[in-house]
């Protein structure tokens, strides 16, 4: 049996027992079962739930289940598992409906409330399907259905409902559905609700479901809602999750799809603008925009023998079209949802993506003139192929453009230039000035550039020279505003250079190019704040303290990076701890947690998680409750009011701690970086290397494990802020402006009595590895790996490795080795792996290599009993592909 067949098998042993079919097994229960490291418990099941063996029960912990069994657990979940968001933003609607069904004795009474459109109504026939599944109704049980309209005249409503042979009778042993209650005449909706709060006989034999539009004036809302034992409010299409709304267009085009009997083909720009616009009446005109954009494509290829449709943006409504006008805003949920150079296809079944060019043109393939003004170009042209009007164009092109420019920073392939390369094309004049630029944007803003930055700018400015100064595309004054408020210092900056050049060239450049050139400066260091900034964690005693304090946190601030967590007085104090620790490792972004708590074992908790995960934690007491009790305790023997004033005074000198400070560092020292995949083998032992053999002086060695470019550019431009950067050291060279690079071949060829030199000046590569001198050092350093065994098994490994990647550069060969090594040790000694946070991706691209490398690796694991996990395998892969 395979790893994977063997977690199944015991997950279905474990399953069986009956107190733990329905709460499900985490993943620690899982490893200490097998015995096997948490990681890779953890793939096998991520494995099992995208193969349909098993349900993923979102919660703290995670916890997984069988299927069948939670699908048939108290025979409730089989008729809303349907819906989109059953999971999400409808899960706590959908609990609600089951619990008034449910309800023992008789059902309630419910009302369902929701803006137009929301389903209201499907919804109500879901209760209905759930009674009957669920054994309270009979198979054969009525849904009537009494739809109240505003030119709907009463006596022919009060006849419909109250007649003796009227919708009460015909939905004895049913369900009788009352919709848009509002509309219903105040006398007759008077009545209905009379009988709702009254309990009324005649309700006894049936099951009554009410729904409202939410957007009527606030007294008839809470009129009617008081009445119900049970309401249930629908989420708006614009307040549920972006996930969810994607969800509801693939279901909807799937359908179309399915009713046209062909295939639609749509590019992620139409699939952007139908997650993103304001659809009024929610989802049902999102439904009716989208039949009416598949009806406009079947029309425009009636009588065409293609088995395909492609759907283009005009063929729908103009308010799909202003949907990109919101894509600046959530350009980054939607892209990750969604991506740019994908085409999606539609059939009866499924849907399916395949990659295709950009709709911003790849700079790789680009001449060497063509710059920023060229994808605005091309983008103005594409948008108005599609039927946009000037208008709406310029919007978008102005709302897209600090992503565009981004896009083209990061893609621009700089291998392919150099400086002297830069001198044969363009005035050398427009070089020197370009890298004077970034060395004092570098300088006032302790930033650091790409070489990237450098080349594109230098395009940039030859372009705009060549075109005279005057882009096409003008950016409105509105963008320019925005601009200056944002990057007042940036665009100072960028005008003086501006007005340079024009002084320097003799020629008049418009407002807009320094405007440009600033976002151009700026999009050149710009990383993902949501991935990487600190989150701040509540964690309180009591049933509800920390949630509550939470939910006004992010009502009021709006920044949704703050979490909560619970503890009441009786939970057990292990399940605490697992609990807490498991949230940590959920909401952590790579850049640690700052921890708010009130008291006693929590802080304690924090310590012992940041030494299990490597999460850095920071924690700030804010003790309440000790002042509280202190005080109550006090009232009982103060006086007078002032007696007991006086004493919380002292009290909360006494008991409000300080933030425990972060350890800080001299500004202005020296620093070198060593740079690998992960901190915890290459970076680390280049480090020890060096401090062990080469004079450092007053020079701090700092190891970053760093595998994202934003990421990296932000973490130096931090450090950059604190110290002074002497050079880089690693196992790729990150292409880092005016910071010199060694390589970490450089670094262990060097005899112990050069290094100085080298650091003083960074030589060139060098075409032999001494793994002599390599050996020796891991023998002292990593005490417990057995180096005899390495020196069998690794060399032929390597080998293998360099066959498999059609070959390595030394850097890479080094890079691997020491990165093998250090996991060897690593996975010995039981410490964790950080995870790779786009392992999957990385996998899935690589396949074949994926498949070779655990071939490759399986002797390693035989020899050391060891088993790499995908998250290791995935940094091998970046390691070679340089990612």
């Amino acid at each position: 049996m395979t790893k994977k067949e063997e977690l199944m098998a015991c997950i279905e042993t474990l399953l069986g027992e009956p107190s733990r079919k329905e709460a499900g097994l985490t993943t620690q229960e899982l490893a200490e079962k097998m015995a096997m490291q948490r990681t890779n418990i953890s793939t096998l099941l991520n494995e099992l739930v995208q193969d349909g063996k098993l349900d993923k029960v979102q919660g703290r912990p995670v916890r997984y289940r069988l299927p069948a069994a939670d699908a048939n657990a108290g025979g409730e979940n089989t008729c809303f598992g349907g819906l989109v968001g059953c999971d999400g933003s409808l899960k706590p609607v959908i609990r609600l409906a089951k619990a008034a069904v449910l309800y023992p004795g008789q059902s309630l009474s419910t009302l369902i409330t929701g803006p137009s459109g929301s389903g209201k109504t499907t919804f109500a026939y879901l209760m209905y399907q759930f009674a009957r599944d669920s054994h309270i109704l009979s198979a054969a049980a009525p849904f009537v259905r009494v739809s109240c309209h505003e030119d709907e005249d009463a006596p022919t409503l009060q006849q419909r409902l109250f007649a003796p042979d009227g919708a009460l009778a015909e939905a004895k042993g049913g369900v009788l559905f009352v919709d848009n209650l509002q509309c219903l005449a105040s006398e007759l909706r008077k009545r209905l609700l009379e009988l709702v709060e009254s309990d009324a006989p005649q309700l006894h034999d049936c099951i009554l479901i009410c729904a409202m539009n939410d957007k009527v004036r606030q007294s008839l809302l809470d009129d009617c809602t008081a009445r119900f034992s049970a309401r249930v409010q629908l989420p708006a299409l614009q307040s549920r999750p972006l996930s969810e709304r994607f969800a509801l267009v693939k279901r909807f085009l799937i359908e179309e799809a399915s009713r046209m009997r062909h295939t639609l083909r749509a590019d992620a720009e139409i699939l952007h603008c139908l997650c993103l616009y304001h659809a009024e009446n929610s989802i049902k005109q999102l439904k009716s925009d989208i039949r009416l954009g598949c009806a406009n494509a079947y029309v425009r290829a009636f009588g065409s023998e293609s088995e395909e449709l492609n759907l283009y943006l005009h063929d729908f409504p103009d308010c799909v079209r202003r949907g990109l006008l919101y894509y600046k805003m959530h350009h980054a949920q939607v892209e990750a949802l969604i991506q740019q150079d994908c085409t999606y296809s539609f059939s009866d079944d499924a849907m399916q993506k395949e990659n295709r060019a950009a709709a911003i043109p790849q700079i790789g393939h680009m001449a060497l003139s063509d710059s920023i003004y060229d994808v605005l170009d091309h983008k103005a042209e594409e948008l108005k192929r599609r039927g946009l009007e000037e208008e709406e164009v310029g919007r978008i092109i102005n709302a897209e453009l600090e992503y565009d420019m981004s896009n083209l920073t990061t893609q621009l392939n700089q291998t392919k230039f150099s400086r002297e390369g830069l001198y044969k094309i363009m005035d050398r004049r427009i070089v020197d000035g370009v890298d004077a630029l970034l060395k004092e944007a570098s300088r006032q803003f302790n930033k650091v550039y790409p070489e990237t930055t450098f080349y594109g700018l230098c395009l940039h400015v030859s372009s705009m020279i060549e075109r005279g100064g005057t882009p096409r595309q003008h950016l409105p004054n509105e963008r320019i505003l925005e601009v200056v408020e944002k990057y007042r210092k940036e665009y100072a900056l960028c005008t003086q250079f501006v007005a340079g050049v024009e002084k320097e060239l003799g020629i008049s450049l418009s407002i807009d190019e320094s405007v440009l050139i600033t976002l151009f400066l700026c999009s050149a260091n710009a990383y993902d704040p949501s991935q990487s900034r600190p989150v701040i964690l509540v964690a309180m005693h009591g049933e509800s303290t920390a949630s509550s304090m939470v939910d006004v946190v992010n009502a009021l601030a709006g920044c949704e990076n703050t979490y909560a967590y619970d503890m009441p007085l009786d939970k057990d104090m292990q399940q605490a701890y697992d609990e807490l620790k498991a949230l940590v490792q959920e909401i952590d972004r790579g850049r640690g947690i700052l921890l708010i708590l009130d008291m006693g074992s929590l802080r304690t908790m924090a310590e012992l998680i940041q030494k299990e995960t490597g999460i850095k934690i920071r924690t700030v007491a804010i003790p309440g409750t000790l002042i509280a009790m202190d005080c109550a305790r006090k009232a009982c023997s103060a006086e007078t009011l002032d007696d007991l004033f006086s004493a919380a005074r002292t009290s909360w000198e006494d008991f409000y701690t300080q933030t425990v400070a972060p350890v800080t560092q001299p500004r202005g020292k020296k620093v070198i970086l060593t740079l690998c995949m992960t901190g915890q083998g290459g970076a680390k032992q280049m480090k020890s290397y060096l401090e062990k053999n080469a004079a450092l002086k007053d020079t701090m060695v700092i190891p970053l494990a760093v595998s994202d470019r934003k990421e990296l550019l932000h973490e130096v431009s931090r450090l950059k802020e604190k110290y002074e950067i002497h050079c880089v050291i690693g196992t790729y060279n990150p292409g880092l402006y005016e910071i010199p690079f060694i390589s970490v071949a450089q670094l262990f060829e060097t005899p112990v009595d050069k290094l100085e030199v080298l650091l003083s000046m960074p030589d060139t590569e060098r075409e032999k590895v001494d793994y002599e001198m390599i050996y020796s050092y891991l023998s002292e350093q990593l005490q417990t790996l057995d180096v005899k065994k390495l020196r069998r098994c690794l060399p032929d490994a390597m080998g293998q490795i360099k066959k498999a990647a059609q070959g390595l550069s030394q850097d890479q060969e080094l890079g691997l080795f020491l990165h093998i090594a250090c996991a060897i040790d690593r996975i010995q000694n039981g410490d964790t792996m950080p995870s790779k946070g786009n392992r999957q991706s990385i996998i899935s691209r690589n396949k074949r290599l994926y498949n070779d490398l655990r071939e490759i690796l399986g002797n390693i694991e035989t020899a050391f009993g060891i088993e790499f996990s995908d998250d290791e395998i995935a940094y091998i892969i970046a390691i070679i592909k340089k990612l």
